[in-house]
């Protein structure tokens, strides 16, 4: 089926090809193909039973917008396994905090006058790592009992090794090293106690790295 075909056959009443899609040639291995017209021929034979699904001069014909379609795809798939991942994690490192929470329940915990662990702070942990997972963030490496009486949760990734903490009054206070050296930061929670964004891009920059 040519393209004229195609266009005038009424196959295709909603699809109107720019220009440069109509004069656009496919080229292999940095020469023009003697298939071309053919293989369009095919692209548009496919295209007929998907018409009403995609859009047809953006995505066939622009290649930009093609991979970029799916590469959005290919992202979303990849944070929703990321949850599904981290949610069946979730529990043992909730019962690791009750358990850390619990060793350190009292003054002297750690034979240096360490005060004992706040239990805003350790609720405020769980609600952060629960929190997180919906953002396609893997949960922490590690998780341990602070000297200032908060839990700790920390990120190590490819020279990075950030803990993160939340304190009784809730805000979020980070610090440790990277690639580029010492970095650290703070943000209250939201009033709804939702993640600030400046800890989501931290956490984001962390796990991408």
């Amino acid at each position: 089926m040519s393209q004229a075909i195609a266009q005038g056959s009424g196959l295709f009443p909603d699809i109107h090809l720019s220009p440069v899609a109509r004069n656009s040639a496919f080229v292999v291995n940095g020469a023009a193909s003697s298939t071309g017209k053919e293989i369009q021929d095919k692209i548009l034979e496919i295209a007929y039973d998907y018409k009403n699904v995609i859009s047809f001069e953006e995505s066939i014909f622009s290649p930009a917008a093609f991979f970029n379609s799916h590469l959005k795809e290919l992202e979303s798939n990849k944070i929703q396994e990321s949850r599904i991942q981290q949610k069946k994690r979730l529990p043992m490192l909730l019962a690791e905090v009750d358990e850390i929470a619990s060793e350190c329940s009292v003054a002297d915990w750690d034979g240096y006058d360490a005060p004992p662990l706040e239990v805003k702070s350790i609720s405020y942990a769980k609600l952060f790592m629960t929190s997180i997972i919906e953002h396609g963030i893997v949960l922490p490496d590690e998780i341990d009992a602070e000297s200032s009486g908060y839990m700790a949760m920390s990120w190590i990734n490819n020279g990075y090794d950030v803990a993160f903490s939340v304190n009784p009054a809730g805000i979020v206070e980070w610090g440790g090293i990277s690639p580029n050296g010492h970095i650290y930061g703070d943000a209250k929670l939201g009033e709804d106690n939702s993640i600030p964004k400046e800890v989501i891009s931290a956490l984001l920059t962390i796990h991408s790295a």
